[in-house]
């Protein structure tokens, strides 16, 4: 168990280790159970409240909501990068970083280390919460259900506008696995695609702030810091969801 049952934010699973966001500190655990600190604030809740992080081309990147971007070729010695609006999520594919964030910020970079900004429309209230990359493309998801995809984080499609289908699902994670982008909300709803284009929708037994897949299992986790654990991910064939 995580120390103290501190609440879960976001869990992800990445280079064989399990990472947990717990408001101003990132555990990290090599089998789910067993965690240690990776990376803790020396501000405190709420001033501090990381939410993402990636590890690709030999840099970390690390995102909250300060709102602050931090990036790290260690994990011990870090350094700002971006200041702008409160970012939720990162990931990196097609030789490109991508970060989103409140109010469909959208935010860029070849190296991450400089970045920049791109203009998208969302839909009024909506804010992108996760972004995940797979299949040739970034899927990016809001609040309320909206999801936009793009092939090179800078020239984004939208797929459905918050409140057309499941507008009271409060989706919390997007991610990428064998079985294709599986994202989750708090509600119970969960939703799965194998190419980011066309979903369907399932009902779980309660609601979630996270999921990862590793060691060929699925891991949600919850505000209690509660993490469960799946072997497979079921939804309904005919509940249609694009």
């Amino acid at each position: 168990a995580l120390p103290g049952n501190v609440a879960v934010n976001r869990i992800k699973f990445m280079d064989g280790l399990f990472y947990a966001f717990c408001g101003p500190t990132v555990y990290t655990s090599p089998d789910g159970y067993n965690w240690t600190t990776f990376y803790s604030s020396t501000e405190p809740y709420p001033y501090s409240y990381f939410n993402d992080l990636i590890h690709a081309n030999n840099l970390y990147v690390l995102v909250g909501t300060m709102p602050e971007l931090l990036t790290s070729t260690d994990g011990f010695t870090w350094t700002k990068r971006w200041t702008g609006s409160r970012l939720m999520s990162v990931a990196f594919g097609n030789n490109a970083f991508v970060a989103v964030g409140e109010l469909g910020e959208v935010i860029t970079s070849e190296d991450g280390l400089t970045w920049s900004h791109v203009n998208i429309y969302v839909w009024p209230s909506d804010h992108f919460v996760s972004v995940a990359y797979g299949s040739g493309n970034f899927v990016a998801v809001g609040h309320y259900s909206s999801a936009y995809t793009s092939s090179d984080g800078k020239n984004w499609n939208k797929l459905i506008y918050g409140g057309e289908y499941d507008g009271n699902g409060y989706l919390s994670q997007i991610i990428y696995t064998q079985d294709g982008f599986v994202a989750v909300g708090w509600d119970g709803l969960y939703f799965t695609s194998l190419d980011g284009i066309h979903w369907q929708k399932g009902i779980s037994p309660g609601g979630s702030t996270g999921v990862a897949f590793g060691l060929n299992s699925y891991f949600v986790s919850g505000w209690s810091g509660a993490i469960l654990k799946s072997d497979k991910v079921t939804f309904y064939p005919d509940l249609p969801f694009i």
